[in-house]
């Protein structure tokens, strides 16, 4: 098995995302490994129509970015304690995308990312980040699920 040097653990501050943070903790402190966290901003909650193309408002990004900062503090706080020597950011993007290019420019080993578990017409509906990026990663993912 390759070294683990650095640990990806992407979250939504889902319950799901909460079991793979814990999960990811866990086995970065097993491997004394860096763990940097993310929660990506999707596209879709800053980009409004304007003349009938999408186009980001910068206030409202910033005002999104904060707010998803707050609670990515919060979540930290109440699901890794405050001793935690984490490194952890708030990014804006399609999350698929975003999530395999942080992995990429932060050279980590491994990815650690929640799965919602769902299938059937669900699935079909919704898609799944978890599995987009497990399509499209140039690195293990460790997709965890909820039970």
């Amino acid at each position: 098995m390759a070294d683990i040097k650095k640990i990806l653990i992407a979250i939504d501050f889902s319950k799901q995302s909460a079991i793979a943070l814990k999960t990811g903790m866990e086995l970065g402190a097993q491997l004394e490994t860096e763990v940097v966290i993310i929660h990506c901003v999707p596209v879709s909650a800053v980009a409004l129509p304007v003349d009938g193309h999408p186009s980001v408002n910068k206030e409202v990004l910033e005002e999104e970015l904060g707010k998803a900062r707050i609670e990515l503090s919060a979540f930290l706080s109440e699901n890794t304690g405050n001793d935690a020597n984490i490194n952890e950011s708030v990014i804006w993007g399609e999350p698929t995308t975003e999530v395999n290019k942080v992995a990429q420019e932060s050279d980590v080993d491994l990815i650690v990312m929640g799965t919602h578990g769902r299938t059937g017409l669900k699935h079909l509906l919704m898609g799944s980040v978890a599995e987009s990026v497990l399509h499209h990663s140039k690195v293990p993912v460790l997709c965890v699920p909820s039970h």
